[in-house]
């Protein structure tokens, strides 16, 4: 079968994701690490096991068959050669662009296993209550590639997770880039540790807090306004505010006659996009109205709230226990509607100087990452790890990662495909102009793999005999050779 594999030759050559993990290990290792990757990205992440079979009817980097105990082998060695991990991130941080915009985030992995140690108690995103493993990833924006990742128990908050990802960003030595995250890494300690790097960062924070919500109100009439509207989505309005904010911290080494622990205090130009969305407002209202029905239930019948639920229902709510009939709960309306000011409202902070609406644009590249996520689970046998050491665990991680890679170029080529089809153009036949019309049609209608489904029954058949060599391949209609031909593949034959 070669028209996927073919396809993945392709891939493998145009991303450079081949040439980095050949100079990155030694030969053999590097096969075998291209061999595995490309199996989990064809069949969709099938496990191990089916690897032989799968080999035996593809042309595959690595041309010796991979058993479960050579593939287990592979991922010790992997595992325990981290210069050469690092080495394959660094050769793929160069290949961004320049000033590139990384999304930052985490995922969770459960897990089975009883002895790798990151397996810990922590929040599970997949909610099937199993001891979790925390995945950190470093993902291109606007290259859609996914870049480094780095593993951490499962039992460590994403706030606390910001200084790792700074050293390695100073190890990929990337030039100028601007790091998004959403709000479970927003505090004032990371964005200090940010502005004190001089290191340039996009975030999602919470309306609710008060310097937050004075540049919402210094912002409500330009928001308003006709400039206000977002040009490539109606729906949302926004403004820019620039303030001196003041960052406190603690010293973690002394220095310039400041002692280790002590706290100092410095001050950084901030600029505070503000957005209002009725999609976020309808969104915001539907849950406040729910918690506030739900926790007025709770105080009513005497339950017992935890801290944060406690100090929100004192703000909302007002609770009279004298008389018979238990506690009475009544709201505290000036609350409510001063909360309820602030629905439809979202935030976005950076320290580095950009438009509105384009710090929007970025931050919505950001999203990309969760789709990252999803495709780690569903192609790559990621869900639920099944291994004995922490050692096999990060060669099997940077197995799934380089198939990743795979993966989102593969993606982004082929949305290239689809979005330069049907347009009208000088010397463009009729007939021309259909097909493509055809094949986009047919391109919206198919995931990525189906795709690799479809192209996988390509085969190419070799026969020798005494009257000479003959070669033929599986017959293709024309839409079909028009997408690998806009693909750069050439049609079989």
């Amino acid at each position: 079968h070669t028209g996927l594999a073919d396809g993945l030759d392709l891939v493998g050559r145009v991303s450079g994701i081949d040439e980095d993990v050949r100079r990155c290990f030694p030969e053999g290792i590097a096969e075998k690490i291209l061999t595995v990757a490309r199996f989990w990205v064809a069949t969709g992440g099938h496990t191990l096991p089916r690897l032989a079979a799968w080999q035996a009817m593809h042309p595959t980097p690595y041309p010796c068959t991979i058993s479960d105990d050579v593939a287990g082998d592979l991922f010790k060695a992997v595992g325990t050669d981290e210069a050469g991990i690092q080495a394959y991130f660094r050769r793929r941080a160069r290949r961004l662009g320049p000033s590139p915009v990384l999304a930052y985030d985490s995922t969770t992995t459960s897990t089975y296993s009883e002895k790798l140690h990151e397996a810990r108690r922590g929040f599970n995103k997949d909610g099937d209550g199993l001891d979790v493993i925390k995945l950190l990833t470093l993902y291109s924006a606007r290259e859609r590639e996914p870049v480094a990742f780095a593993k951490q128990p499962g039992n460590v908050p994403d706030a606390i997770s910001v200084c790792n990802a700074l050293e390695q960003l100073e190890s990929l030595g990337l030039p100028k880039p601007l790091v998004v995250t959403d709000t479970g890494y927003h505090s004032q300690a990371n964005m200090a540790e940010f502005a004190v790097r001089n290191r340039k960062f996009l975030t999602l924070v919470d309306t609710d807090a008060s310097w937050v919500r004075e540049a919402v109100d210094a912002l409500r009439d330009e928001i308003d306004g006709a400039e206000g509207v977002c040009p490539f989505d109606p729906d949302v309005c926004g403004a820019t505010l620039v303030r001196r904010h003041v960052f406190r911290r603690i010293r973690k080494r002394a220095r310039g006659g400041v002692g280790a622990g002590a706290e100092e205090t410095f001050e950084r130009r901030l600029y505070v996009h503000v957005f209002r969305s009725p999609e976020v407002r309808m969104r915001k209202e539907r849950a406040f109205n729910r918690r506030l029905v739900e926790v007025k239930r709770l105080l009513e019948e005497g339950a017992e709230l935890t801290d944060s639920a406690r100090r929100w229902a004192e703000r909302h709510m007002a609770v009279q226990t004298r008389g018979r009939g238990g506690p009475k709960v009544s709201f505290r309306n000036e609350a409510v509607r001063e909360a309820r000011r602030y629905f439809g409202y979202f935030a976005l902070v950076t320290n580095q100087a950009m438009g509105t609406f384009e710090a929007l644009r970025d931050y919505r590249m950001r999203e990309r990452i969760e789709e990252f996520f999803g495709m780690d689970k569903r192609y790559f046998d990621g869900r639920r790890t099944r291994l004995w050491g922490s050692d096999a665990l990060r060669g099997r991680q940077f197995a799934q990662f380089v198939g990743l890679g795979y993966l989102c170029r593969f993606r982004r080529m082929a949305d290239e495909v689809e979005a330069g089809l049907g347009a009208e153009a000088p010397g463009k036949s009729a007939a021309r102009l259909r097909l493509e019309k055809g094949l986009k049609g047919w391109l919206a209608d198919r995931s990525t793999q189906d795709l690799f489904d479809w192209f996988d029954c390509i085969e190419t058949t070799q026969v020798e005999t005494e009257a000479g060599k003959f070669r033929w391949a599986t017959e293709s209609v024309a839409r079909d050779r028009l997408f690998l031909e806009l693909l750069g593949l050439p049609s079989p034959k």
